[in-house]
């Protein structure tokens, strides 16, 4: 899941020009997934009785977040339409 937000959010700030930076558009990607993925535990966690929190669903999320941001670091060195 997170492998795919990532990657669209990534895409959406290098077709809107936002950032003037590919790492900076990186960081941000990763960050927002990453605080998406914190936010959705913390609902499971405490928001619901049906759910629980969970340290390595955290992890997969993060591990996501991380080969999505390869994938756009691979795609931006490939193609440098953008910088």
């Amino acid at each position: 899941m997170h492998l795919s937000f990532t990657s669209l959010w990534g895409m959406a700030f290098f077709k809107s020009k936002f950032f003037d930076a590919v790492n900076k558009v990186l960081v941000f990607s990763f960050l927002l997934s990453f605080v998406f993925g914190l936010l959705i535990e913390f609902a499971q966690g405490f928001l619901t009785t049906t759910r629980s929190a969970d340290v390595s669903d955290i992890l997969a999320n993060v591990l996501g977040a991380l080969l999505a941001i390869a994938m756009l670091n691979a795609y931006c060195n490939a193609t440098k339409d953008i910088e």
